[in-house]
């Protein structure tokens, strides 16, 4: 993967308007709180450590350069939870997904690994804030990491491998987040205009960059999420790499 410009390692110095929208959408029926004081570069403090975020939060944050990422310094204290995704795919399991021929031989095995998951806060936050605002983002993470954990699961991957694979599925689209939702994948479907198909093919560079940066994730995840809509003929994106290139254990993208 490319290493990080300047530029990357300043993308999470200013609070991102689409995440920040979303968390507080999210923060109206969850309670998402900060962890700690909030303050800007120059070291003047913009919110006060556990207190429950608001859209007053939202006005504080425009345009201002911040001393760390917003997104290591709130928690969702009721959010998605490894138990909360083992009900997920239960709930997958027992709903009639075309997905079912390739989970249900694993889905004991899939099941307990899933239940043992580690979930970052970084991750677990804007996991939460899907949830709750953007339910069919979660409900495709959620299908997404099932599918991943049995690809490798049928390819003989031993426990580790399979838990790194559900991760990858998880968080694949967490760059997402930090696009307008009328970019998303979910739109990829219609014809796009230039500035659109722009923010979309960004957000798996997005989402590499965060999880990097921001989580303690082992590397391959965040390069799982950065190539997972990379294709063997070159016709992928963001970088269009070649098929020699291509990741073996590519997580499994829309």
């Amino acid at each position: 993967m490319t290493p990080p410009t300047a530029s990357d390692r300043s993308a999470f110095g200013k609070a991102n308007p689409h995440a920040l929208a979303t968390i507080l959408e999210a923060s109206e029926t969850r309670r998402i709180i900060s962890a700690t004081d909030i303050y800007d570069i120059a070291g003047v403090k913009l919110w006060a450590g556990n207190q429950p975020v608001s859209t007053s939060l939202q006005r504080k944050l425009l345009d201002r350069e911040l001393r760390q990422p917003l997104e290591t310094s709130l928690v969702a204290e009721d959010g998605v939870s490894a138990a909360s995704l083992a009900l997920a795919f239960e709930e997958l399991l027992g709903g009639g997904s075309a997905l079912l021929p390739l989970l249900q031989p694993h889905a004991q095995r899939l099941a307990s690994l899933i239940k043992g998951l580690t979930l970052h806060p970084v991750a677990q936050l804007l996991l939460t804030a899907a949830q709750t605002a953007r339910p069919e983002h979660y409900a495709h993470a959620v299908a997404a990491m099932a599918l991943n954990g049995a690809l490798m699961a049928a390819g003989g991957g031993d426990d580790a491998a399979v838990r790194l694979a559900l991760l990858c599925g998880l968080l694949h689209d967490v760059g997402e987040m930090y696009i307008g939702p009328e970019h998303g994948e979910a739109e990829a479907d219609r014809d796009l205009d230039f500035a659109s198909y722009q923010q979309l093919v960004v957000h798996p560079h997005v989402g590499s960059l965060l999880l990097a940066q921001l989580t303690n994730y082992p590397a391959d995840v965040a390069r799982a999420v950065a190539e997972h809509h990379e294709r063997l003929d070159q016709s992928g994106y963001p970088n269009a790499v070649t098929g020699g290139r291509c990741p073996r254990r590519a997580v499994c993208g829309r």
